[in-house]
């Protein structure tokens, strides 16, 4: 059987966090967008990658058809993501949806550059 949430909670979860739900409750994808300045530098990598670092599975980050290992400061560093770029977040494990809420929140405070 199918676990699915409710037809009004799940709208109200995807209008503002744009996050997907899979079957899987440890599976989860969002989007951010770079809001500073200088993009993707070293400081904001390395940001990423140390929580990224904490997700107990697998954690990507990238543009469709460009998703690198956001465990990697070189794989983030190469996405070369300037300010405006709209980037995806995808994770699973067990506490990927708690990683992933801390890492948008670097974005959304950019990176508090």
């Amino acid at each position: 059987m199918k676990d699915t949430l409710t037809p009004a909670l799940d709208a109200s979860l995807n209008k503002d966090s744009n996050q997907t739900f899979s079957q899987d409750p440890n599976q989860v994808e969002k989007k951010v967008i770079v809001k500073n300045k200088a993009g993707l530098h070293s400081r904001p990598s390395s940001m990423i990658v140390k929580l990224a670092s904490l997700v107990e599975g697998k954690i990507y980050i990238g543009t469709e058809g460009n998703m690198v290992n956001a465990k990697s400061i070189m794989g983030v560093m190469t996405l070369g993501a300037g300010q405006g770029t709209e980037l995806l977040l995808q994770a699973e494990g067990s506490n990927a949806a708690e990683i992933v809420e801390k890492i948008c929140t670097l974005f959304h405070n950019r990176f508090t550059e």
